[in-house]
């Protein structure tokens, strides 16, 4: 018995193409995230609202409601303390 080779049909190529490093690279799922991210960023940033007021961020206001909650919250031990410095900090604001 003789055994003929096996030829591959005529409409499958021998060989897979062979893979480009483009489209290996552009295949890459942490491409896709950063053009994801980009496109996300970049859109907020166009489309959000411009705010022009500049707020100084050494700036700290307390009301006297704001006082008592954290007085109200320090160990009793430690209220007069807390009082003593807020109230510390407010006599200095005015």
């Amino acid at each position: 018995m003789k055994l003929l080779p096996i030829a591959p049909e005529p409409s499958m190529p021998a060989e897979p193409a062979p893979v480009t490093i483009w489209k290996r690279f552009l295949g890459e799922p942490l491409l896709h995230f950063v053009v994801v991210g980009a496109v996300l960023f970049g859109s907020y940033s166009f489309l959000a609202p411009k705010t022009v007021e500049s707020v100084d961020t050494r700036r700290v206001e307390l009301t006297r409601d704001d006082v008592r909650q954290l007085a109200n919250g320090a160990p009793n031990n430690m209220a007069h303390l807390v009082w003593i410095a807020i109230l510390g900090f407010i006599n200095d604001k005015e």
